[in-house]
């Protein structure tokens, strides 16, 4: 038995939110434009401040495609399987696995896991950043393998 919920999944597309990717895009063009337009030096400031909307209107066209912009550094997810505990909330984050022969005690408060590990080690799984229903599942999951294995959860 096994449980994976990819915590960047594809979102849905959205029409308007490509287009403030497009605006954007043409904001940072056009900073450079009336700089070249009225015959002033174009400064290291406008450079750095036309790339630094460029890029964001990229990112924000890259998400309006239902695309996460951190599966660029990596994934973030949890899984729950017969064997272990794994999760990776962030594309930033190291992965934490914890085996359930290894876990003493769950315990469990509003949208954390906690698993006391070998020697009182403390894995948290912090789930605030979760839909509700995702919440639930994962809490009912987590409920039954304890109970299969004989842990109580508190």
């Amino acid at each position: 038995m096994e449980f994976y919920i990819d915590l960047l999944r594809v979102r849905g597309k959205s029409r308007l939110i490509f287009a403030f990717g497009i605006i954007t895009i043409v904001f940072a063009f056009s900073i450079i434009g009336v700089r070249i337009y009225e015959n002033q030096s174009l400064r290291l400031f406008d450079w750095l401040y036309s790339s630094v909307f460029l890029i964001n209107g990229f990112i924000i066209i890259i998400q309006s495609l239902g695309y996460s912009p951190e599966r660029i550094f990596g994934k973030a997810y949890i899984k729950i399987d017969n064997d272990a505990v794994t999760f990776k909330t962030t594309a930033f984050k190291k992965e934490r696995k914890i085996s359930w022969d290894d876990i003493n005690r769950i315990i469990y408060k509003p949208n954390n896991f906690i698993f006391s590990g070998p020697g009182d080690e403390l894995y948290e799984l912090n789930l605030s950043n979760l839909a509700y229903k995702q919440v639930m599942e994962i809490k009912e999951f987590i409920r039954s393998m304890a109970e299969k294995r004989g842990l109580n959860i508190k």
